[in-house]
């Protein structure tokens, strides 16, 4: 069941959410009747946000669970309360000292853009030029040539922070190997742009042994 339910939240758009519903109804309306019931009337039949938690029903790379705030939570009771019961005046004691100082003077910053990191360089190595095809004007689709055969669609109308990819981890994360590898590959997009890591798009040196010229991503298929 717990695979399922990770289904759901998963699902990339509307119609996929229906269809990955409409099974997990099938397998455990009647077997698990209780279980079921309360799901559903708890996370998914709902008039308010609680129902709001697959992926696609929030902004590319945006959180929408409170994994954040859990994590905040634990850093405040493993750092600064030392995961110790602390009397309502012993609390205020600490906030006031020791938190609040802490938080002004970081003076971190949520980030603007989606997090580049070496995986997402790395997969858009593996895409070939040649499994790109021009749909539309701004309109590309992607097809997958390796195990089962895929084909997802990247929508480049707006540029830079308005593309869209129908793939998983862009619908998650806001970013994906498939726009970073058409920006390289077409040179018509400045998605590589989302942070200066991605300004060093290249293939990494190996050591103890000369290599040839980095190339561009996808020239070497």
């Amino acid at each position: 069941m717990l695979e399922d339910i990770r289904n759901l939240h998963r699902s990339k758009s509307e119609h996929v959410y229906l269809e990955n519903l409409a099974n997990f109804k099938l397998k455990y309306e009647k077997n698990h009747k209780a279980m079921y019931e309360h799901i559903y009337n708890t996370w998914i039949n709902t008039n308010n946000h609680t129902c709001n938690w697959q992926i696609f029903r929030n902004k590319p790379g945006f959180a929408n669970t409170n994994s954040p705030l859990e994590s905040f939570n634990s850093r405040l009771k493993t750092d600064f309360f030392k995961r110790t019961v602390r009397s309502i005046g012993g609390a205020l004691e600490i906030i006031a000292k020791d938190i609040i100082p802490y938080l002004s003077e970081s003076c971190k910053k949520f980030k603007k853009y989606p997090r580049y990191c070496a995986s997402i360089e790395k997969y858009a190595f593996t895409l070939s030029k040649k499994n790109f095809k021009k749909i539309e004007s701004d309109i590309y689709s992607y097809t997958g040539s390796t195990g089962n055969k895929y084909k997802i669609k990247l929508n480049l109308s707006r540029y830079y922070n308005g593309c869209l990819c129908e793939c998983s981890n862009f619908v998650k994360d806001g970013i994906c190997g498939h726009l970073v590898a058409f920006s390289f590959l077409f040179d018509k997009i400045s998605y590589k742009n989302y942070s200066n890591e991605a300004k060093t798009f290249s293939i990494a040196k190996k050591k103890g042994r000369p290599v040839q010229k980095t190339k561009k991503a996808g020239e070497f298929n």
